[in-house]
């Protein structure tokens, strides 16, 4: 009968370097194991990454003042730098978003006074058109026209 395991060949993979190092919790280390003991291949993985033997690379911490008092001027100067820029007034950004706004005014200025200038052609060809019918009833009106109604018998 096989016992099931938690861990998946993934897992120790993706955990290997961490047990090496001891940082696995005791629970984690005894999943890791456990699928270790049942999976010949995750236990060869393993044992190549143990025959590396990769050691963390030393450091050097720097303590010299000048080092620091350098890193402190250079540190000063991008500071004010910064400062200097965020007071020079409308930042680049903001410009663009001005200047696209004001384009797009502008278009839509054009095309309404397009739409204007074309309603007043059409006003001013209506009332011409007006004109020249209202002319022509005045000349029909001149002759009279009387109604005189027929006398009829019942």
């Amino acid at each position: 009968m096989s016992k099931h395991v938690p861990f998946h060949c993934q897992d120790i993979r993706i955990c290997a370097a961490a047990l090496l190092d001891g940082q696995l919790s005791p629970a984690e280390e005894q999943l890791m194991e456990e699928h270790l003991f049942e999976c010949q291949e995750c236990s060869d993985f393993l044992g190549q990454l143990e025959e590396q033997h990769m050691q963390p690379p030393r450091l050097q911490i720097i303590q010299d003042d000048e080092y620091w008092s350098e890193m402190d001027s250079v540190l000063q100067a991008e500071l004010e730098r910064a400062e200097s820029n965020t007071s020079k007034g409308i930042s680049l950004q903001w410009g663009i978003l001005y200047a696209a706004i004001l384009l797009l005014s502008l278009l839509w200025g054009g095309y309404e006074h397009q739409k204007v200038k074309q309603l007043e052609y059409v006003v001013q060809t209506q009332q011409h058109t007006l004109e020249s019918l209202t002319k022509q009833a005045e000349q029909h009106q001149s002759k009279s026209v009387v109604y005189v109604p027929a006398k009829m018998e019942l």
